[in-house]
């Protein structure tokens, strides 16, 4: 479970935000933050940008929304939410191929890849993950037919 708490709460402290100084409520707030392990989430000001490029810092795990003050603010209304998400279910448990290399019959295997019209089959199409998927179907095709194996219980 994750909590957020979100504000502005008007406290100052040297090590957040670029504060020039330290007051005591923020000392209270970066005390509270360190024992309870908190993370800063907006690494800069949110009052409205003075210059060009000025932007949030914020984790790529969050959607955040920037909008217009509220009422004479001079900060930007800012939304950060984080996805959450089930679980997703786990796909049953697959056979696996188990490989006899020891009983493969190399020589048959090696007469396979040189005699095999690569050019034609594999490097005449444009697109390279095209010509990956056949190189693959290829050598996997050679894999199962000059080496013996077998497919494990789930």
């Amino acid at each position: 479970m994750e909590i957020s708490i979100l504000g502005d709460f008007n406290v100052h402290h040297q090590l957040w935000l670029f504060s020039p100084f330290t007051d005591h409520p923020g000392e209270l707030a970066f005390n509270f933050a360190v024992l309870h392990d908190l993370e800063q989430l907006v690494q800069y000001p949110t009052c409205i940008p003075d210059c060009l490029g000025d932007m949030l810092n914020i984790p790529s795990a969050y959607a955040v929304t920037l909008s217009s003050p509220l009422n004479s603010s001079d900060h930007n209304l800012t939304s950060a939410s984080y996805p959450i998400s089930p679980i997703p279910p786990q796909d049953p448990q697959k056979r696996r191929c188990l490989w006899h290399f020891a009983s493969a019959s190399w020589g048959d295997l090696r007469r396979y890849f040189v005699d095999f019209p690569w050019d034609d089959y594999c490097f005449c199409v444009g697109k390279p993950s095209l010509c990956a998927e056949r190189l693959t179907e290829m050598i996997v095709y050679g894999m199962e037919a000059y080496i013996p194996h077998s497919l494990s219980l789930p």
